[in-house]
């Protein structure tokens, strides 16, 4: 079930490396909105293709094997959305508290 709330115009932007139980539980957590989500995944090992068949049509998944930082400026030439919010692998934002901040 969708949480309704109006996150269209918000990009998240999720760094992960080596954590992917956190990145699923996040995942999972952000299929539920209508937010745009990046999810830079610098991981010994990419999340496998069937999980990822699974996520939510917000969530865009990049297995990148390089440095924070290069992972960013790579993935900040990918978002096309007005706001955009950075934030670890294990946090989660309250989505009417977000949709505060943008509205």
């Amino acid at each position: 079930m969708k949480i309704k709330n109006d996150l269209g115009k918000l990009a998240v932007v999720i760094p992960s490396r080596n954590r992917q139980d956190y990145l699923l539980r996040s995942i999972k957590f952000w299929s539920n909105t209508n937010a745009k989500i990046y999810i830079v995944d610098g991981s010994k090992k990419s999340i496998s293709s069937n999980k990822v068949s699974t996520f939510g049509k917000n969530i865009k998944y990049y297995y990148i094997d390089k440095t924070l930082t290069e992972r960013l400026l790579w993935v900040s030439s990918k978002i096309e959305e007005p706001f955009v919010c950075l934030i670890s692998d294990d946090e989660f934002h309250i989505p009417s508290a977000l949709k505060s901040c943008i509205t």
